[in-house]
């Protein structure tokens, strides 16, 4: 069974990406690719969702007629926007 090596002398663009990489934690290219892609996903998400933390405005007249009735009740308003105000900002 032959082990893993890595290459001693890899391309530039190996390289540089090590460098900058490295530093910040990362050890292997892909993990710092996927962190990049759903990190800048979640980045872009979430503010477009901040409208919603408007419950009387955007949330109402975008909710369906069941779910609107339930968040209209006090209790359940104050526990949505309790859920909101914590998952969202955050995330920015």
């Amino acid at each position: 069974m032959t082990l893993h090596v890595r290459k001693l002398n890899p391309n530039a663009f190996v390289r540089v990406m090590r460098e900058a990489y490295n530093p910040i934690g990362f050890e292997k290219g892909y993990n710092f690719t996927l962190f990049f892609v759903f990190a800048g996903a979640l980045l872009g998400f979430v503010p477009a969702r901040l409208s919603y933390l408007d419950i009387n405005g955007r949330s109402k007249t975008l909710a369906a007629p069941g779910e609107w009735f339930w968040c209209s009740k006090r209790f359940y308003r104050i526990g949505l926007a309790i859920h909101l105000c914590c998952v969202l900002p955050p995330v920015c």
